[in-house]
């Protein structure tokens, strides 16, 4: 008797080695805070799990701010995958993915704006009168897409040519079929050596 339980015993962890498992809840739950506690995560709408023989994978979908740069969301991520490795000594890889909105069913409403050229072509006619830009950064939020444009220091030179520039911008947004917001900056150097 002892001789054939051992042997299920040890055929049912085989058996278990060979298919795709995921964890239990309580270690799923573990990870979860790991990775919520980390600085810069501001939710988590996604997280799998699954263990091939002795291998145990983590696959999570991290929510972080929309304002920030891609170098600082990858930043948090491998930050985020560090805290999970160093944490969880069961877990031998964690892919992190990260996103800005919370996207719980995919429905990407993104997907409806063209590409950079065309949004390129688009800015360059809401701001037709103003300098070329120096540099634009695109947010897609929302279904619709704010841009960041840096203007070269001289056009800030009168608060007369800032207000009218944004009344003019604001004007031509109105119901625009891809921006909802425009924002114009420009870069400040420091003159000290």
């Amino acid at each position: 008797f002892m001789i054939v339980r051992m042997g299920a015993v040890f055929a049912w962890e085989a058996f278990q080695e060979l298919i795709d498992a995921g964890l239990s809840f309580e270690e799923v739950d573990s990870i979860r805070q790991t990775l919520v506690d980390t600085q810069g995560v501001l939710n988590i709408h996604e997280l799998r799990t699954r263990k091939m023989a002795h291998r145990v994978l983590v696959d999570a979908h991290i929510l972080v701010d929309s304002r920030i740069s891609v170098s600082e969301g990858h930043s948090i991520a491998e930050r985020a995958r560090a805290r999970v490795l160093a944490s969880h000594e069961v877990v031998d890889n964690v892919l992190v993915h990260v996103d800005i909105e919370d996207d719980p069913t995919h429905d990407d409403s993104s997907n409806n704006i063209p590409e950079r050229d065309l949004l390129l072509k688009n800015l360059a006619e809401i701001l037709f009168d103003l300098p070329k830009p120096e540099h634009v950064v695109f947010h897609y939020l929302a279904g619709k897409v704010e841009a960041e444009v840096w203007i070269p220091s001289a056009f800030f030179k009168t608060k007369t040519a800032i207000k009218i520039a944004g009344d003019l911008i604001t004007e031509r947004i109105i119901n625009h079929a891809y921006f909802s917001a425009i924002s114009l900056n420009t870069r400040l150097l420091s003159t000290a050596s």
